[in-house]
């Protein structure tokens, strides 16, 4: 199963730091140093969210499947897309459409998904000892 789990773990940790750089180009290099800063923090806030909501879900259960969270996180479609569409950002900002901010919102989209995902991927273990959730293989 680790032939899976890891290239999907890089692949993660590669849109985080896509969307840290997303951060940089949207936010710190347009704006001021509180307003970058700002949208790091609310993005952190927003990653811990996400993670934290993502494991409630299976609070109630009594067994999963060895990798059940894993996959959860790492799989969701529709995670993927709105990190997909927040990612290509730099493709559409400065056609028309562009909205102010629109830059710092996509950030944030990234940010929280990726960073969430990786959070919620690495406390998936210690989340389920801590609930007495039985594992199933």
């Amino acid at each position: 199963m680790g032939l899976v789990i890891l290239p999907l773990l890089l692949i993660w940790l590669i849109a985080t730091g896509y969307s840290l750089h997303l951060w940089y180009t949207a936010t710190y290099s347009e704006h001021s140093i509180l307003y970058a800063l700002l949208a790091l923090m609310l993005g952190t806030a927003l990653a811990i969210g996400y993670s934290w909501l993502g494991l409630q879900i299976f609070k109630s259960k009594e067994s999963i499947w060895a990798f059940e969270i894993l996959f959860f996180f790492m799989w969701n479609k529709y995670s993927i897309a709105a990190f997909l569409l927040a990612a290509s950002y730099p493709l559409w900002k400065h056609t028309q459409f562009a909205i102010p901010h629109a830059g710092a919102l996509c950030f944030l989209i990234a940010f929280s998904l990726s960073l969430g995902t990786l959070i919620g991927s690495f406390q998936s273990e210690s989340f389920v000892e801590e609930h007495e959730i039985r594992v199933t293989h």
